[in-house]
């Protein structure tokens, strides 16, 4: 919502929100453009110098919202089904409207005032009866001036001020219906969907990133890269504020990337002088994503300390998916180190993603650290154990680096680790005890111990090295599984 951005002051925020007022009277009246978002920055922030027709649109609203709440109030006791209706649009249409503070928060506070958008068609579901209720009554108010017209008798003008009336109404009806009819074939599908937004929005962020998603999402091998490149792009240039905008046209620049790459035999990619600064670019979108999803996170910390949470009880969040695709980016490039770096903070966002341990393990078997990658595989296992090719993976580098052979043994003609060979039994202590570290890091004191637990349990893992990690605790084995 662009009301609730800093640079927004209180009064500006009240004067916007009363301009988008305005535009659901006249898509209410007229409702031939109409858009499943208006994001940042499709309606713009009014501007006190009044130096073009949109921000003049926030007076003519202005004027039109007191003058009808003024023709309601006079008219509270000569037709009070007027007055009803009138404050029932705007008492059901006022909690959405950015001119309500939220219950239980300061009054005074920007915030308080904001919801999370700054308009939408659904939040005029409910105001629609209001709305409805006043369209009938001016049409008959409208009637009952033009049947007298007639020359006929007070019988027939009664009879005639039912038929104009309906008719009136009901035609109405068939053109708001056909409106309806011709809007249906929209939601056919995401990609057509956001097409009809973005001609009706063209200004809003949120139209473009979500077309060029959807057209991802039918072309996931990257066919139509650079139509999806150009949609990303546009949002961007609304708005490079936005974690997810960065997010994803990072991604789509390695994918532009890996289409301009070779493959080796093996089906790994390799860079080619075309694909290389589509990989840059891709690294460079997606470091600008980091900065804004640290401020999300200390924004979240801070409003749970004032919730009265302890420090030690909140832990960090963000979008992992940013990490992720960061480290797959330098990895495209052979810069390995900034890829472990990214992996891991994927990890520390999330903990019991197995991908982001098999991630780690890419890094250590691109460098040569064939036991670290080991580890990190058996983590992503004990996380998740349908995981073939971590399975896969394990198997290779233990018949490269156990040299007594008693690593892997076949179980029906299918390769299986020996927990029982010293090598393995270690490792997985060690990942066990890696888990363990990193669940207390991410706060997940429960997680770690139940980790602790199976380690003690399952394997007979020396206690004395998970000691050090809970050094407040005896370290018992529990009874209870």
């Amino acid at each position: 919502n662009p009301l609730a951005m800093p640079s927004v002051d209180f009064w500006t925020a009240r004067l916007t929100a009363i301009k988008v007022i305005g535009r659901y009277f006249w898509l209410l009246v007229w409702p031939q453009v109409l858009s499943c978002d208006y994001s940042y920055n499709q309606i713009p922030i009014v501007n006190w110098h009044f130096n073009t027709f949109e921000d003049w649109k926030a007076i003519i609203a202005l004027i039109a919202v007191v003058t009808v709440l003024l023709v309601a109030i006079r008219n509270y006791h000569r037709n009070k089904p007027l007055f009803f209706f009138v404050f029932f649009f705007f008492g059901t249409l006022l909690p959405t409207s950015n001119l309500f503070p939220k219950l239980g928060e300061p009054l005074f506070e920007k915030l308080s005032w904001c919801i999370g958008s700054i308009m939408a068609e659904r939040f005029l579901y409910m105001p629609l009866i209001g709305f409805a209720g006043c369209v009938v009554l001016a049409v008959y108010a409208i009637c009952r001036r033009l049947v007298p017209q007639l020359d006929v008798s007070s019988w027939a003008q009664r009879i005639w001020l039912q038929v104009v009336a309906r008719t009136a109404l009901s035609l109405m009806v068939v053109a708001c219906g056909a409106r309806s009819f011709l809007r249906n074939p929209d939601w056919e599908n995401d990609e057509r969907l956001w097409t009809k937004a973005v001609e009706a929005c063209p200004n809003s962020f949120k139209t473009h990133k979500s077309l060029a998603f959807a057209i991802y999402e039918k072309d996931p091998e990257g066919k139509n890269i650079d139509r999806i490149i150009e949609e990303g792009e546009k949002a961007r240039d609304v708005t490079d504020k936005t974690q997810i905008v960065l997010l994803h046209l990072g991604a789509y620049y390695r994918i532009k990337g890996d289409t301009l790459a070779q493959r080796a035999p093996d089906g790994t990619l390799m860079p080619t002088p075309q694909s290389m600064p589509w990989y840059q670019k891709s690294v460079e979108a997606l470091a600008k994503a980091v900065p804004l999803d640290h401020e999300f996170n200390d924004d979240n910390r801070n409003k749970e300390l004032k919730r009265g949470r302890k420090p030690d009880q909140i832990p960090d969040i963000g979008n992992h998916e940013i990490y992720w695709n960061l480290g797959l980016s330098y990895m495209r490039m052979s810069q390995y180190q900034p890829a472990l770096d990214a992996y891991l903070a994927m990890r520390h966002l999330a903990p019991t993603n197995p991908d982001a341990y098999l991630s780690i393990a890419s890094v250590y078997l691109s460098t040569g650290h064939p036991e670290e990658a080991g580890i990190s595989l058996l983590e992503a296992l004990l996380l998740d154990s349908n995981r073939p090719e971590a399975l896969r993976l394990l198997v290779d580098i233990y018949r490269q680096i156990d040299h007594e052979g008693c690593s892997v043994v076949m179980t029906q003609g299918q390769p299986r680790l020996n927990s029982d060979c010293a090598i393995v039994h270690n490792h997985i202590c060690s990942a066990y005890y890696g888990l363990v570290q990193v669940f207390l890091e991410t706060k997940q004191y429960d997680l770690a111990k139940q980790t602790k637990q199976n380690a003690l349990q399952g394997y007979h893992c020396p206690p004395e090295s998970f000691q050090q990690l809970f050094p407040e605790q005896p370290t018992t084995v529990s009874s209870k599984s």
